[in-house]
Formats: C-alpha cells, structure tokens, sequence
C-alpha cells in the first residue's frame, strides 16, 4: 500500500522492537510506551491496522499528548487511509460518523449554592469561642427544623416549674449517653438555658430500641416529664428533625449525570486500564449503541473526591507509590478530564487524600495543582460538602471522611454505608459525632449542617458502591479505581472498583455500568423507583 509522505526525516521514523512478539499490538504498545504515551483501547485497535502508526505516535508526543485516544489517532491518520481498515478509502465522506450526542445540543442548567458552601477562606480563630459559634449555629438550625415539625419546646432552666405529672416538650442537644446497669438509656442534656438528665426507660422496648441510635451531639426533640424525685426527665418519646416526606423529584428533560470518586491517581492500586476505559466510553468510543445512545444524555459529570492517591496520608504510603511527585499525579489527572467531552459540565470536589486541609468542611482543589483545569469554563472545583442544584434538582456532594464516626457509634458494617448516610439525612448533620474519628474545624457557620432537602446525595471515602432513596433523596455511595489494599482490608473494607452509576434527572433512577466487566448497564431496583 502506498502513503502519503511527511515530512519526519527517515532517522526520526525508525522503530526496531526490543522484543521479538509478532503482536502487532505489543510493538505498538512499546513503541507508545518509548514516546511516553499512554493508548486508549479503541485507539489501539485502530493504530494495530495502521502502516505507519510510529508517525502517528511521533507527531501526538510532539503535541505533549499523554493519553491517545480514538480521535486524535483518526486526526492524524493520512487522508488517503480509511481509519476502519487498510483498504482505500474513496473520500473522507465515506467515513461513518458519530451522532451528536444529545447532551450536547442542551445548554447547561445549574446554580452552584454558595450560600450553602465553604468558600475556603477560614473565620476560625481555634479558639474556645469558635467551638461555642459552631455548635449555638447548629442547635439554632436543628431546634428551628423540630419547631417547623410541631414542637414548642420548654427551655430546661424552667422546668423545676412544670408539675410532676406534666408532659412538656424539649429541644436539646445530647452531650453524654450511658446505658446504666439496669439496662436504662442515660443522657445528658442541654439547650441554650439549662442542662438536665433524661432518663429512657428499659421497659419501654420500642423506645429503647430507636434509643440505640442517639450519638453524642444529636440535636433532638423531645416529650418528657418530671420523674417522682424531679432529679430525672422521663422520655415519653423523641424524634430527629429529619427530612419531610417527599416522592423523588423529577424533571421534563431527557438528561443525566454521571457520578465517580476515589481515582486515587498514582497509587500502584490504580486500575488505569479501567479507568481509561470508562474515559472511552464516556466519549462514546465504546459500548454498544443503545449503551452509546444512553452516554450521550450525560450532561453532568461529578467526581466527589480522592482525585489523586496523595502523598504522606498515611505512614509509609511512599512505598505503595507510583507516583511519588504530588504534581505529576495532578498533572495525570488533568489530561484525563481534558479528554472528556466538552458538553459536559463537570463539578470536582477533594478528598482526604487531595492535599486540602483534612478537616471538615474542605476548600476545593487549589489552582497550584490543576491550572489548566481552572480555565475550562465547564470545569467546576467544589469544597467537600458541597451543594449543586442540576436540572432543578439540589445535589449535595459530600467526599464521607466523616462517615466512619457515625458507622463506628452505631456499629454499621463498611458494606452498608447507605444506612449511615440515612442517619445522617434523619440528624440532618453530616457531623452527626464531633471529634471522634474524624477532625471539624469549628467554623463559626456550620456548614455540614443539611440545611436544605437534597434530591441526590453523593458519597464516597470507603470505596463501595451502595444505593438507597430515603424519604425522596437517592442516596448514592461511590466505589473507586483501585483494588483493595491490605490495610484496608484488615479493617474490613472491601473495594467495588470500576462502577459507576448514573442518575437519570427525568425519571429519579440510576443505572450503574460496570468496567471491571463490561460496559452494560442495569437499571438499580432502589425502593420506590419508578418502573
């Protein structure tokens, strides 16, 4: 077959392989490898048929290219190859072309609340006050919530004045709970007045039951009244201030988002292949046409965390490294999202493996790290939480550092963190237990506060996909791009790498493809998704 010259000089074309494989996808592969370039599976596929794929390579290195992908090997292939075989093509028209994909034909429609975010500009001082700040600015919000909900709360510094046979209403916060030796439920309670006990029976077993999930600093309504001696509170009942109840919300455009977390680029447990894979189909360069057709309606793309495995997280980390420069791994990371389709609106948030300060709530992603990043006007650096409204519908995106407090108070096993998030929506706090397992900065605006109604809420930090709806909120908890690690899994954490689920803004349900299989989707049969 005959090719149109270039321009290279013969001494820059000449490739031997070092190995003696007759793979032509091996000496594709190390010749890629040579030039610095990472190759994309339907990129490979092409260039294997390819004469001259060493100048198609040459000429993406020279354009600082790391990853190629499937459309810029068809850029550069001569006009007189067909990019589908090794066959003369009679015009450039006669290669088949991909459909728009709808997504793209859709303007962008979302308002970040930044009234509800972090901007990441510090107020704390680390002083005593600020702690007083946060939590007057918790109590504040949660005891207007139990007001909303019906309760007109007594203050505790009156309520030597109640008769003892009175039922009345508090509002409080749980600073100590004790289970006494005769199996009671102790608390200590305050409000902005007082302090008191407050007693839970043991013979109330409906009660005690649902007394199992109080955790310190739970902020909660309750009916109570004097015991005989007036030292106690008896508890006739209590609630949380919780989420009303709603259906899923819905919207009149075919449209979707795509939801990941936990790249953890430049771990030796990245699984890049995966990874790439999913960058692949996200173009549409994979995936059946149905599967294709589907991809196309992803119009949101959010990432909520650990972006970059980190450098110094944890003791002797340096060792399960592949990248050790914390620049290079962003650097990795930068040329990933670049590849992705411009018709997305993207939206990043860190982790605490993205070198953030790792208490919560988390400024975004700094420029220094991701400059090319900053300037893609559909890219969006978020704090950790973080609230989106899409399409008409508020997401909140928290990375989940926080969530093993709450698991740990209430003994939830890792495989089961949508249980823990549904605590959390029922407390309406993501700081459900201060200071246990993970670090708050006291901020004098509690901002892990659930001060609005999230239509979808977006986790991840413990590397497992779980899916929930709780009270109209779909609960989706990410997995991640590594495998699991020994540390981890002597803690009893099992990754769930490579799936990644999709939220369908018109009909509230998600479906999740899986890259460590194939690209197929499945519609998740969540409790009260419509059919």
């Amino acid at each position: 077959m005959t090719v149109e010259t270039n321009t290279q000089t013969n001494e820059e074309r000449i490739f031997i392989p070092t190995t003696q494989s007759s793979d032509p996808k091996s000496s594709v592969l190390e010749y890629a490898h040579q030039k610095g370039l990472m190759v994309q599976p339907s990129a490979l596929e092409l260039l294997t048929i390819q004469p001259d794929f060493v100048f198609i390579l040459d000429a993406l290195a020279r354009e600082n290219t790391f990853m190629v992908t499937k459309a810029q090997v068809e850029r550069k292939i001569p006009p007189t190859l067909s990019i589908h075989s090794t066959s003369l093509s009679t015009s450039p028209e006669s290669v088949p072309s991909k459909p728009k994909p709808l997504a793209a034909e859709y303007s962008p429609n979302f308002r970040i609340l930044e009234h509800l975010n972090y901007n990441g500009n510090s107020d704390s001082k680390g002083k005593a006050l600020d702690f007083l700040h946060l939590f007057q600015d918790k109590y504040h919000f949660l005891s207007d919530e139990l007001k909303n909900r019906g309760y007109q709360p007594k203050s505790l510094s009156k309520v030597d004045r109640q008769g003892r046979d009175t039922e009345f209403e508090i509002i409080v916060m749980v600073s100590e709970k004790k289970v006494t030796k005769n199996g009671h439920v102790l608390l200590a309670i305050e409000d902005l007045e007082g302090h008191a006990k407050a007693l839970i029976p043991s013979s109330d077993a409906e009660l005690l039951e649902r007394a199992k999930r109080i955790t310190e600093d739970d902020v909660i309504g309750m009916k109570v009244k004097p015991s005989r001696t007036g030292e106690l509170l008896i508890v006739k009942d209590f609630s949380w201030p919780d989420l009303p109840q709603r259906k899923p919300k819905t919207s009149d455009i075919d449209l979707g988002m795509v939801i990941t977390s936990d790249i953890h680029l430049g771990s030796k447990l990245f699984l890049r292949n995966w990874w790439e894979k999913f960058v692949s189909w996200m173009n549409g360069e994979v995936g059946t046409g149905k599967e294709q057709e589907r991809v196309g309606k992803l119009k949101y793309l959010v990432i909520a965390g650990d972006n970059v495995d980190g450098i110094g997280v944890y003791p002797s980390q340096i060792n399960e490294l592949e990248v050790k420069d914390i620049y290079e791994q962003y650097n990795q990371f930068q040329k990933y999202i670049l590849t992705l389709p411009e018709h997305l609106e993207i939206f990043i948030t860190p982790g605490n493996h993205d070198p953030c300060r790792w208490h919560d709530p988390q400024p975004p992603v700094l420029k220094e790290f991701v400059p090319q990043l900053y300037r893609q006007k559909n890219i969006h650096f978020l704090p950790s939480p973080a609230w989106v409204e899409m399409e008409g519908q508020k997401t909140l995106i928290y990375h989940g550092s926080g969530l093993i407090g709450t698991m740990f108070a209430l003994n939830i096993p890792p495989t089961k963190p949508e249980e823990a998030i549904k605590e959390l929506l029922i407390k309406r706090d993501l700081m459900s237990v201060y200071g246990t397992k993970h670090p708050y900065a006291p901020e004098p605006k509690a901002y892990m506060l659930v001060r609005e109604h999230p239509d979808v809420y977006i986790g991840g930090d413990n590397h497992y996909n779980a899916y929930a709806q709780y009270r109209g909120t779909t609960i989706v908890n990410n997995g991640c791009w590594q495998t699991t690690s020994a540390y981890a899994a002597s803690k009893g954490f099992i990754n769930t790498p490579g799936r990644v689920p999709q939220f369908s803004f018109k009909t509230a349900t998600l479906r999740e493809s899986r890259f460590d299989k194939g690209e197929t989707t499945a519609l998740l049969p969540l409790e009260g998704n419509p059919s």
